[in-house]
This record gives C-alpha cells, structure tokens and sequence, in this order.
C-alpha cells in the first residue's frame, strides 16, 4: 500500500509498507517536514511499525471497529495503513493521508447537530452515526468521537470543526464527566479546548484546537509520536520525559510557558485522579512552516476523571493507578510531590498556582453536584467523581470544606 502524504496542504512525501514489518516514508523535494522527529533528507525513514506521527489520530475502540468491517467487505485487509487509507484526509493537525494520486482535499458531510443533540443517546441513532461518519474521522480516544464541520448549538460560538464524543454504555456518564473534568481546568486558569454539553448530558462536543485564530491547520503531535513510541506504548512513559521533551523542543518563552502550563495540566490530572493522563493526552502545536520554531503546549484537551469506573473505597480512595511514572513509580502525588513537580518545570509560585488550580476545582464541583439534580441517572458517576476530587484535594493539603459541595445525600 502506497500513500501521498500531505503538510498543510503541500505534497512532503510517500508512506508505503512493502512488507508486514516494514514501513518506509521518503520525502519529496517540496512540501514540510511531517514531524518534529523527522526533519527532510533524501534518505528515506525505515522503521517495523506505522511511524508514530501517523498513529497520532488513528482511530481506536468502536471507531475503529467499524471501519475496520468495512474494509473487511472490500480488500480483506485492516491494519494501521489501511486505516490511515479510510480517514487519512480528516486528521487532528496539519497532516492529510490519502491513497497515491488522491486529493487530500476531501469534503465532509456535514452534521445536522439538532438532530444529534435530540437523537443522541439512543443506541440506533449512535450506530448509524458511527457507520455514516467513521471516514471521515482520525481522531484518537478509548470511546467513541467523531469529527465534524458545521455550526455547533445555539448559545456557543459559530464555528466550524468539532469533535462530537458519543455516549458509550462502558463508560455511563463519561460526556457529563469530562465536562465539569474540563470547566475544572478552565476555572483553575488552565488553556483548555472549548467544550459544550448536551441538555441531557449525554453528549460532549469538543471544538478542535488545531487551528489559529484564522482557521489556519497548526501541526500537532502528542507525547507518544515526539518520543518515536508508538500508540500501544502510551502507558510506557514518564512524567520526567515529559518534561525532558518539552525542553528539548520548545524555545525561549515558550518553553517557560509549555513547563507552566504541563505542570498546571498535570497537577490537575492527579487531584482529578485522571488514571488515563498518558502520553497520548498531552501534545505540542506549531506551524507546519515554522521550522520548529513555535514549538509550544497544546491546551488541554482529554481531562477526565477516569478513576470513577474503578472501585473506590466509601471515602473516595482510588484502587487506581497513575497512566505514567513519577519517580519510578505509578502512585498519587501528595504535598511533597506538586512541590517537585513545580521545581522540576520551574515553576516559580508552586503554592499560589496550585491554590488557583483548587479554587477551580472547588468551582466545578460545585457545579457538577448542581447539574446531578437534574440528570439523576448521571447521579451515580457524579457522587463518585465527588468523592474522588475531595479526596485529591485532601491529600494535597487544598480541600477547602466549607467551598466543597457536601456529599450527603
């Protein structure tokens, strides 16, 4: 299989896999580098599996699932490159792939959002969606999303580009759990991408964060693909390589902002208990032109607390683990180790960001236990994100009780 591979709209290079274990890419005379890992030359880049700039938004769970049965019906034959094949057009950054000789311009149907916020928690509904909309969608994630272009809900702002993430009887109340995950970002003076809940709370969309603010595509590349992993190995890194990586790539003030910002968003994650904060749920932007040159952090995108689909104790102490390793090992950061964490990104005012980033957590949890009256059959994920942010903040030395919603039924 042969495929053209395009950088912000520009021919760079052909991917092709001439055997099960060899994935070759060569680039062409014009176009951009494709990653911040593979910088042009004549020689072409070998590897044993799918170059991890590719694997960056391969579908995964449901999503994948149904495009995979499709190709099945037509060439026998799934796999990353076939994959790739199906929504190389549609990915997250400025990478387009397509079939040898194909346009990477490829129009997308367009979403009628009224009916997928009346229509969108009925299994049927989020079937056909999947099957009519899994093409066009290289978006990565363990539950299903697809992407889209149109106008989003009345009472948001009018653009084009969204991440719709659909509900996924796994997961009960992931979209209401990812929301107030986020506005806990957003109230805590975290960047974050702009989210939007359906009145059932069913239902997330996400506005894509890989464009400026002339709708222009900015490259984009998480963790996994700038430490040359591939997406299996998600769970296989640490948070000192993180920030090793961000170092090496960002510059000047950017690179302050880039470690201001990561330890923000990762401080978050471990008072949120996100068990889910791995490689692939923190990446970097920058223009495809640029050279490397604006390397910077991408806003917060994937900030859930995951650690409400495993068991916890009454007092909301988590039989799940960290994603990734601080200090050879996986376990929950306490006191000492935010302060670590704001020394090792070089973070001036540990304690005042951090009583910034509770405040915010505090103000979403008061939000969240408003919104659980209203959907009672959310009511059970709700209490239990509730117990887990108390208890985050507890052992961080932030719960602040008479700011804290109470837990009483």
């Amino acid at each position: 299989m042969r495929l053209d591979v395009y950088a912000d709209g520009k021919l760079s290079g052909l991917l092709e896999q001439p055997s099960p274990r060899e994935y070759r890419f060569t680039y062409r005379e014009t176009g951009f580098p494709v990653s911040l890992t593979m910088p042009m030359r004549s020689a072409p880049y070998v590897a044993p599996y799918l170059f991890p700039v590719f694997q960056v938004s391969l579908p995964e769970g449901p999503l994948r699932t149904t495009i995979e049965r499709g190709l099945l019906k037509r060439v026998h034959a799934a796999g990353d490159m076939a994959v790739l094949s199906v929504v190389g057009a549609h990915l997250i950054g400025a990478i387009s792939v397509v079939p040898e000789g194909a346009s990477p311009d490829q129009a997308r149907d367009a979403v009628d959002f009224s009916s997928l916020l009346h229509h969108g928690t009925d299994p049927a509904f989020v079937a056909e969606l999947l099957r009519r909309y899994a093409h066009q969608s290289g978006v990565s994630g363990g539950y299903p999303k697809i992407l889209a272009d149109g106008d989003p809900p009345q009472g948001t702002m009018v653009l084009a580009d969204w991440i719709i993430k659909i509900p996924d009887a796994e997961y009960p109340g992931m979209a209401m759990n990812e929301f107030y995950s986020m506005l806990a970002a957003q109230k805590g003076g975290i960047e974050t991408a702009d989210t939007h809940l359906s009145e059932d709370g069913r239902l997330l969309l996400v506005r894509r964060f890989d464009r400026d603010t002339a709708g222009n595509r900015l490259a984009f590349e998480d963790m996994a693909s700038l430490l040359g992993l591939p997406s299996s190995a998600k769970f296989s890194g640490s948070v000192e390589r993180i920030i090793k990586t961000l170092v090496a790539f960002c510059e000047g003030s950017l690179r302050m902002s880039a470690l201001e910002q990561f330890f923000r968003q990762y401080a978050l994650a471990m008072i949120l208990r996100n068990g889910d904060a791995h490689l692939k749920n923190f990446g970097v932007l920058y223009s495809p032109q640029g050279g490397g040159d604006d390397v910077r952090l991408a806003p917060c995108y994937d900030m859930v607390t995951m650690a409400a689909y495993a068991p916890i104790s009454p007092t909301g102490t988590t039989h799940d683990i960290p994603a990734l390793m601080w200090r050879n090992t996986k376990r929950w950061f306490k006191s000492r180790d935010f302060a670590q964490l704001g020394a090792l990104c070089g973070v001036v005012h540990v304690d005042r960001e951090l009583e910034t980033i509770a405040s915010g957590v505090h103000s979403a949890a008061r939000a969240l236990a408003d919104v659980m009256r209203n959907h009672p059959d959310n009511h059970k994920t709700g209490t239990k994100m509730l117990l887990l942010w108390r208890d985050g903040l507890q052992q961080a030395g932030l719960l602040r009780e008479h700011a804290f919603p109470s837990l009483e039924p």
